[in-house]
Parts: structure tokens; sequence; C-alpha cells
């Protein structure tokens, strides 16, 4: 079983509406509304590609007994711990007229209450002992659910779960500390965590370099349209799939994490860790919604992505 932790999981509504005009009142449809949030993402996409998995996380309000309902009628097993702040909402507007996708997000740092936490961890962490792989996602937001999920990282490593860390700010700084199996972090959130623009490839890899010295075996990270690398401290494996027609990229970073995950559960090499990952964020670019993928359409696309490797 792979375990997933979001902190700050969201309802997501995707609506479509035709020409753009601020100017004018917009009408649009509905087109789908989900349990988002980056772990509930990779989850959707484990479930689909039939891997036994369990999200877990925060759920709150009348939209987290909606999230919760909605994941349950998608066969996504779920073990959501109540609080009293409200899930957000998050929305992807698609605009026809302009070519263009808008995403509106709620402030993602929910007050969450000491007892709440304390609540996560008597109900979470114990599940921890009979997951084969945990992933650890999405912002902390407050320095006492970065402690929550820095202990979260630890508690898995304890009870041998290949552990997996996607975060950013406060959170991926003491999750770094307790030295995760992997890191997988996006360009932008490894520049802000060394302090410093990444603008070529040698300064990534510098970064990569900066991580695995922190203890981290294995780093990956995405390039926005240019794909993914992969390092194992001494050899970079690089895949990408470019596209030409994008709906949006809207949780595609979690679908690449969850074909990342999905190959490394099959036990595929690292090469096809890389493929997977590639293949998922891009099929995800080509649906609305995080993480509906079907695995025929994935393994269409998984002989189509470039792979380069070499040394770090």
């Amino acid at each position: 079983m792979i375990l997933t932790l979001t902190l700050h999981p969201s309802l997501d509504k995707v609506l479509q509406v035709g020409t753009w005009d601020p100017n004018q009142s917009l009408r649009g449809r509905v087109v789908r509304i989900y349990a988002g949030g980056k772990g509930n993402n990779v989850a959707r996409v484990l479930a689909r590609f039939r891997v036994p998995v369990l999200a877990t996380g925060f759920q709150g309000g009348y939209t987290g007994r909606w999230a919760k309902t909605l994941m349950k009628a998608e066969g996504i097993p779920a073990l959501f711990v109540a609080c009293r702040a409200e899930t957000r909402w998050a929305v992807l507007v698609m605009a026809n007229g302009a070519g263009r996708a808008y995403t509106i997000q709620e402030e993602s740092y929910p007050d969450i209450q000491p007892e709440e936490e304390e609540d996560l961890r008597q109900k979470v962490f114990p599940r921890l002992s009979k997951a084969k792989a945990a992933v650890f996602c999405g912002p902390a937001g407050s320095p006492s659910l970065a402690a929550t999920l820095a202990e979260g990282v630890r508690q898995a490593r304890l009870q041998g779960a290949w552990t997996v860390l996607d975060s950013s700010g406060l959170g991926l700084r003491q999750g770094i500390a307790q030295r995760p199996d992997m890191v997988r972090v996006h360009q932008e959130e490894m520049a802000r965590w060394l302090g410093r623009p990444l603008p070529s490839l040698e300064d990534v890899l510098q970064g990569i370099r900066s991580l695995h010295d922190q203890g981290i075996p294995w780093v990956a990270v995405s390039l926005n349209h240019e794909g993914l690398l992969l390092s194992d401290g001494r050899r970079v494996w690089h895949g990408a799939l470019p596209m030409a027609r994008i709906l949006t990229t809207w949780g595609s970073e979690d679908a690449l994490l969850a074909g990342m995950l999905y190959a490394w559960y099959q036990g595929k090499e690292p090469e096809d860790w890389v493929r997977w990952g590639v293949a998922c964020g891009t099929a995800n670019t080509q649906v609305l919604g995080a993480g509906f993928l079907d695995l025929p359409q994935v393994q269409s696309l998984v002989p189509k992505v470039a792979i380069k490797s070499f040394f770090l």
C-alpha cells in the first residue's frame, strides 16, 4: 500500500466559460468537481492504476465533507481527520474564447488546532507500518504543521516505508532534515530553498548536489515544459515529451509524481520511473482535472518519452 498525506487539501472545481471579457458577466458550466490537494491527486492516479493506496490528511467543514464523499464515490480509500477549518476551494477557469486557463485558489493555510494535529498523528502515523511507501505532500504553512510533516517523514523511515517528500517552504526544509528517500521538487521551489535563482541546467544540477549533500538518496526535479530530472547522486536521467496541444498544467506535477511511484511500485528501473513520471504528467495536460488518467492512455505515451542520461 502507498500512503499519501495532504495537510492542506482542497475541493476543486473546473469551470468552462466562453469568451473572456472582464467587463461582461461570464456564464459557464461546471465540468468537474473533485477532492483535490497534492497527495489526494497522487492517490487518485494510483487508485485508477489499481495500486493499493490510502489517502490521508485533514478535511474540514461542509467542503471537507463533500470532498470525502467524492473520494468515496471514486473508490479511493481514505482516512481523513476532521478539523474545524473549512477545506479550501480551488477553481480552474477554462476560457475557450481566450484559449487560456486561470487558476484561483483560496489561501492554503487553515487554522489547524493543536488537538487536531495530535488527532492526525494518533490516527495516521500508525498506518505507516503497513505502507510500502509514504508520500508527504504540500506546504506546511506553520511551524507546528511543518513539525508534524517532518515527524511523519521520520516515523515512515523508522517503520520501513520508502519515503517521498513533495513540499515547499518550511515543510520542505524540515522534511529534508529527516532524510526521506526521495525529494520531489519543482525547479522554482528548489531555488527558494537554496535562496538563489537557478537559470541554467548547471545551476539546477548544483542544487541537486546540495540536496544529496543533505543525505537525500534520490532527487527528482521537474522543469516545466522541459521535463524531469532524476538523480541518485551519481547518475542523472532526463526525460521529456513535448506536446503540441496543452489544455492545462493544473495537477500535472502530482500526476508526474504518481507516475514515478507507479513505476517504482512495479519494480521498474530508475529510467522507467522517469518515463512513467513524464508520461503521466504529460497525459494530465490533456484532461480537465488533476489525476483523471487512464492506464492505457499513459502506456501509449511511455515509449515516446525521450531519455538522456549523464553523470552528475
